[in-house]
């Protein structure tokens, strides 16, 4: 299977994966913020910001433990693929890991999300092994 195409395909099951509690959590967040419409004062809770600010924080959150823990996440491992560092050893250090996962994180959830598709893109016009959180942070993804 092509690179590009394991990388969708682990980049689908990790976002199923993470859609689970996100909903339930924005489904409480949800109850919550209709407790707090009915109290004028405190009408600060903003459903979009709610459900980004949760996405990004459990998405972080499950690839820097995966990869902190395994080198790679669930979907990566499903279909083989592998997180390296550019350090001799191979395996990104906690820097590489916290940076790419935040930049990830960020780039595919909420109000940009959009930049998921520059994102796949530029993946597919260029033939090194990372994507734009993989270059921003000096780590990159390979078959195992």
């Amino acid at each position: 299977m092509e690179l590009a195409v394991k990388r969708l395909i682990a980049f689908v099951i990790d976002g199923l994966i993470i859609s689970v509690p996100t909903l339930i959590l924005t489904v409480l967040f949800g109850i919550l913020r209709l407790i707090i419409s009915l109290i004028p004062v405190i009408r600060v809770i903003r459903g979009l910001f709610a459900i980004s600010a949760i996405g990004i924080t459990l998405f972080f959150f499950y690839e820097v433990v995966s990869l902190y823990i395994f080198q790679t996440t669930i979907g990566k491992k499903v279909v083989g693929l592998e997180v390296l560092g550019l350090q001799p050893k191979g395996e990104p250090d906690i820097w590489t890991i916290l940076l790419r996962s935040f930049v990830k994180a960020v780039s595919i959830t909420g109000p940009l999300a959009f930049l998921t598709v520059i994102n796949g893109i530029y993946m597919l016009v260029r033939d090194e092994h990372g994507s734009i959180h993989d270059v921003i942070a000096g780590s990159s993804v390979w078959e195992k």
